[in-house]
């Protein structure tokens, strides 16, 4: 859904229950935040004027695309784009792996 547009139903404080959409092609990223403008709490001393009602996203990712077949691989990578060009490699280099941690 992060990649390919959504929708979802929120229902707003006053009862009123409010259509979310988002359109295919805009990447929603993790923790991002996007606001619908004049649905948030009403604003001090005018009550009939609202703010914004702000949502913030809680993408996850698959871990690893490793389950995935080739061929389907490849038809993600043309879908979202090329990658960039490798770096040139100078000639004394030592190469080294990623590990995860444990953020704690």
């Amino acid at each position: 859904q992060a990649l390919c547009g959504f929708s979802f139903v929120i229902e707003h404080l006053d009862k009123r229950k409010l259509l979310v959409k988002q359109d295919p092609g805009i990447v929603i990223e993790p923790g991002c935040v996007r606001a619908i403008v004049n649905e948030g709490m009403p604003r001090q001393r005018n009550p009939y004027e609202r703010g914004n009602l702000f949502i913030k996203f809680d993408v996850e990712f698959p871990k690893d695309l490793n389950s995935l077949e080739t061929n389907k691989l490849a038809l993600l990578e043309k879908i979202l784009g090329s990658r960039p060009p490798p770096p040139t490699i100078p000639t004394e280099h030592e190469e080294v792996n990623l590990d995860e941690l444990d953020p704690h």
